[in-house]
């Protein structure tokens, strides 16, 4: 009976350790990526609005030559939705949808990333004296959800590298 108690408590205890340090854990992730690319306004905005356009110069297109995009509806603008499915893990599945467009400056689409809280993925657009800055942001609130802010964690650099590689390609398909 001791050593059942005994085992009760180190798995109790072990239960608090996880929990105090999971909550320790960020509960917002955040990303932020810029290029600077030389083309014309228009052209920069329509590659933020439209899925089909976006799965060309996405770094995942790179990673997993299989990957799978299905579309609902329209695949460009407000209201279109965008689905993936990877073989390779850290694209693994999710959708994402198109919920604001103020033309030639920001789009804003949620994200859904499967065993994940929803994302918002931003593309901000600014006009420079040396061409037209492109920001790509990534929100991500874990709330209390422990197991979400340990896969947010792992997924921070995975996202980083996405944004960059996809705006470098971005930038070499628009010059």
């Amino acid at each position: 009976m001791k050593l059942l108690f005994r085992g009760l408590l180190l798995i109790s205890s072990l239960l608090v350790i996880f929990l105090i340090a999971g909550m320790m854990l960020p509960e917002k992730i955040q990303i932020e990526s810029n290029v600077v690319i030389n083309a014309p306004i228009e052209k920069i905005y329509s590659q933020t609005t439209d899925y089909k356009a976006m799965a060309k110069w996405y770094s995942w297109s790179v990673k997993d030559k299989n990957i799978e995009y299905t579309y609902e509806g329209e695949t460009t603008g407000k209201g279109a939705i965008m689905h993936w499915r990877s073989q390779v893990d850290e694209i693994g599945v999710g959708s994402q949808k198109i919920i604001e467009a103020d033309k030639y400056k920001t789009v804003k689409n949620i994200i859904a990333i499967s065993g994940m809280p929803r994302a918002y993925s931003i593309f901000k657009i600014n006009e420079l004296d040396k061409g037209i800055e492109l920001t790509w942001l990534f929100d991500m609130r874990t709330g209390y959800n422990i197991p979400a802010r340990i896969k947010a964690l792992s997924m921070k650099d995975d996202i980083k590298e996405h944004y960059s590689q996809s705006l470098q390609r971005l930038k070499v398909a628009m010059e």
